[in-house]
């Protein structure tokens, strides 16, 4: 059955426009990808071939992981794309095992990491922070001393305001967002009480006035992908919608979030894609430069524990495998160590990383095997040495060491 454009009508993030516009047809593209059911296989056949993923799985790879990305972020998804997001987790091919080594209580904490149970605190500041930011631009808070904005003058058009309570969190949040600070354990915290000292969580939509709902409804409009939604069916945005669901926090991260070890910034995380904050990073970039990777969370994750003070992970991360500063802090931040296996046949990327709270021990090569269960498997290559064992178990005891 052919379905229309209409009916497929899809509200995407820049990049997400600019990879499908490679296909001719964005809803027939879509459409083809909820049914998409390519293996390993086919994959390791075209690498094999050709050194690169088909044009079309690279676009496809990119929407899936975007979208996969966004919804654990509490975006506004249309149903549709759950069949997409699912479509994808048999073609992943970038391999993580990571054997885990710590104290039995620190392992109990990494495994509500692993799952995703761990509250992703970090999109609450977001959250609150994108409403301040609309209450700002609406004139529903002023700063008080803060007379200039250059990277969004839209904040002070305005102008300053009395020093009331409300007021006065506003322009210190104003600061925060200036400095683009870490979005670590003490701005979460400073985040969260300026808002709630802005008093702008008891406001709702319809009580605001008309004027300011025209100029925060704008805005909703021009960032909704950004902000709000990866995607959605409908052609209608609703702000108010919008504005009530920044008050409903997500209590679940994406497994193997990244974002909970190695803190994001704050006007990064506003900026989106880009084209809101001159002169700040793009989210994008931002995560690159920082875990190595554009969405820097696990996918395809599983885990098994093995007695009480260790862990065996396995996670597909999309394009490249996580940067060693990632598992460095996650080492650190659960005073372990971490052995790290990786596989990425695109790009040629095939290593072993060790690391001990936090400190980089060793590395070593590493290849794809397969297991007996025909699933791919990765083990060390002995680097031979004058009058030294070059079996793989010796390297492995080496790394160990």
């Amino acid at each position: 059955m052919h379905t229309s454009e209409d009916e497929l009508y899809m509200t995407i993030s820049t990049n997400l426009t600019d990879m499908l516009q490679l296909a001719e047809f964005e809803g027939e593209m879509l459409k083809a990808l909820s049914w998409q059911r390519s293996g390993l296989d086919d994959l390791d056949e075209q690498i094999h071939l050709y050194g690169e993923l088909p044009l079309t799985m690279n676009i496809q790879i990119n929407v899936i992981y975007n979208l996969e990305f966004g919804m654990v972020q509490n975006r506004f998804l249309g149903s549709g794309c759950d069949e997409i997001v699912d479509s994808i987790r048999a073609m992943s091919i970038r391999l993580n095992r990571l054997e885990i080594t710590g104290k039995s209580a620190l392992i109990s904490i990494m495994e509500e990491w692993i799952s995703g149970e761990a509250v992703p605190l970090y999109r609450h500041a977001v959250m609150r922070s994108i409403k301040l930011f609309l209450a700002g631009c609406g004139g529903l808070l002023r700063p008080v001393k803060t007379e200039s904005f250059p990277s969004f003058p839209g904040l002070m058009q305005s102008g300053t305001g009395q020093g009331t309570p409300a007021n006065l969190a506003f322009d210190q949040w104003l600061g925060l967002l200036r400095n683009d600070v870490p979005l670590d354990g003490e701005h979460l915290r400073k985040i969260e009480r300026l808002y709630h000292q802005s008093g702008i969580d008891a406001i709702r939509w319809g009580s605001i006035p008309d004027v300011s709902r025209r100029h925060i409804a704008r805005l909703i409009e021009e960032r909704y992908a950004d902000w709000f939604g990866i995607a959605t069916l409908s052609r209608e945005i609703d702000p108010g919608q919008c504005w009530e669901r920044l008050s409903q926090l997500p209590d679940r991260a994406q497994p193997c979030d990244m974002l909970q070890i190695i803190p994001s910034r704050l006007a990064a995380e506003l900026n989106g894609s880009g084209g809101l904050l001159s002169g700040a990073s793009t989210s994008g970039s931002l995560y690159c430069r920082q875990y190595g990777m554009e969405w820097p969370a696990g996918h395809n994750v599983s885990w098994e524990r093995e007695g009480v003070s260790s862990i065996k992970l396995a996670f597909d991360s999309a394009w490249f495998p996580p940067a060693g500063e990632v598992i460095a802090a996650l080492s650190s931040t659960f005073d372990c160590e971490i052995r790290h296996w990786y596989s990425e046949p695109v790009h040629d990327l095939d290593g072993y990383d060790c690391y001990d709270r936090g400190e980089h021990v060793c590395s070593a090569e590493a290849i794809i095997d397969e297991l007996d269960d025909g699933r791919p498997g990765l083990h060390l290559v002995p680097v031979a040495e004058p009058d030294e064992p070059t079996d793989a178990a010796s390297v492995h005891q080496a790394a160990q060491g």
